[in-house]
């Protein structure tokens, strides 16, 4: 049986040349949407995780604090290190990892009572490492945390006044911080800036957290003296520098 002529080239015919470049167009464009959405989610599920690891140094700063007593909250330069300079909060990060602790805390730092022995070292190390790292941005390796760090404290808040006698920090009152609730106690910060805000200085507080936003989602967390904890952008700081950062 033979076909009519105009059926058997209708019937031999492909796609144009047009129609072609229109299903590369179309999957081009849904393969796009689908990047930016994945990406997208990505940043949110890894923002989220950095709330988390804020969430969890609010907890361990409220019970530092707490211990202190007197309406006094810590405010040291290296609050996320060990060693001779070691940090009032390391004590309390040392528990989640089985060392120090209980009734003893308060007695001397975890480096004192367990003399830096290889076991102290990797676990301690480990855990300063981990908690001073953002899980949007490594910070790098430094197995003791005593310089860079993804978060920076607001050293503004200093008075000169210490705590603790011979393991001396800084410290100050609760009640000589007006407006509390609108004071950063500690934030974001870019990887393996400072600790210390009033060590980087205002320019590179701003420029850090500015650079920080773009892993965040556009915003960075901010831990305030009241221990709640609020997403703000680096313009919102830098407008509000006086209220949120210093101390008068």
């Amino acid at each position: 049986m033979h076909l009519p002529t105009h059926l058997r080239s209708r019937r031999r015919r492909g796609f144009t040349l047009v129609e072609l470049l229109v299903v590369i167009v179309i999957i081009a464009v849904l393969a796009a949407l689908a990047f930016s959405f994945a990406n997208r989610a990505r940043t949110k599920a890894r923002s989220m995780q950095c709330l988390a690891r804020v969430k969890d140094w609010s907890t361990v700063m409220a019970m530092a604090n707490s211990d202190l007593g007197g309406g006094r909250m810590y405010i040291p330069d290296q609050f996320a290190s060990i060693g001779p300079n070691e940090s009032p909060f390391t004590l309390y990060w040392a528990e989640t990892v089985g060392l120090g602790g209980g009734p003893d805390r308060n007695n001397g730092r975890v480096r004192d009572l367990y003399a830096y022995d290889e076991e102290y070292k990797r676990l301690i190390a480990a855990k300063v490492q981990e908690v001073r790292s953002c899980p949007c941005h490594d910070t790098g390796p430094n197995p003791f945390g005593n310089a860079g760090s993804a978060y920076t404290m607001n050293t503004f808040l200093q008075t000169g006044d210490t705590a603790n006698g011979e393991n001396a920090y800084n410290v100050f009152r609760l009640s000589e911080v007006p407006r509390a609730s609108r004071k950063i106690y500690m934030m974001d910060t870019e990887s393996n800036a400072n600790q210390s805000m009033q060590a980087q200085g205002k320019g590179n507080v701003i420029s850090n957290a500015a650079a920080v936003e773009k892993y965040h989602g556009g915003k960075i967390n901010a831990l305030f003296v009241d221990m709640h904890i609020e997403q703000i952008t680096a313009q919102t700081i830098d407008n509000q520098w006086a209220e949120m950062v210093q101390r008068r």
